[in-house]
């Protein structure tokens, strides 16, 4: 009973707002409910990328790359091709990892707490040379998503030396999301 019986598309009108939940929300009764969506597609739609050949690029917790194809062709390493979803006679391939803006959340407060804003550190990883002078960082602490789809992956700090500083390790989190995306 937690599954609806059938799938609708986003946008699709699925009924009107209740007696109560119009006076909580301080609208009219009847008001159209629309069916929503992942917040991925539905940022893809605000970022207005709904044509073929755009990509929507959607970061948060996690990245994902949306790209919007008028054929169904599939790629390995690349999710979908999700016809229809979220919009009717387009295809939808999606690529990026689950954890990129929780881990450097984590890596942030790991670090510094909340006493440190990510302005300030990203300005301390300025001053560190691309490479991070061979500290490398993996950003599936919560697995893989694409190239190589993996729920058991895990993240890794691999070179790190005595030399090495927070501002190292930031620098690192930073660049293992670019890498990874």
């Amino acid at each position: 009973d937690k599954w609806p019986k059938q799938c609708l598309p986003m946008g699709k009108i699925v009924g009107g707002l209740s007696e109560e939940a119009a006076k909580h929300l301080s609208l009219k009764e009847g008001t159209p409910v629309a069916q929503g969506g992942p917040d991925a597609f539905v940022g893809m739609l605000g970022l207005g990328c709904v044509r073929p050949g755009q990509l929507a690029l959607i970061t948060g917790s996690s990245h994902l790359h949306l790209a919007v194809s008028s054929n169904d062709a599939t790629s390995q390493g690349i999710w979908g091709a999700y016809k229809g979803a979220p919009l009717p006679g387009m295809c939808f391939a999606e690529g990026g990892q689950s954890s990129t803006g929780s881990m450097l959340r984590w890596c942030r407060d790991l670090l510094w707490g909340d006493k440190m804003s990510y302005s300030e550190a990203d300005a301390m990883a300025e001053g560190v040379e691309a490479g991070c002078e061979g500290l490398v960082m993996l950003e599936t602490f919560q697995g893989s998503r694409t190239p190589v789809t993996d729920a058991q992956a895990k993240g890794a700090m691999i070179g790190l030396t005595l030399g090495h500083s927070k501002a190292h390790i930031w620098r690192a989190a930073l660049e293992s999301v670019c890498f990874g995306t």
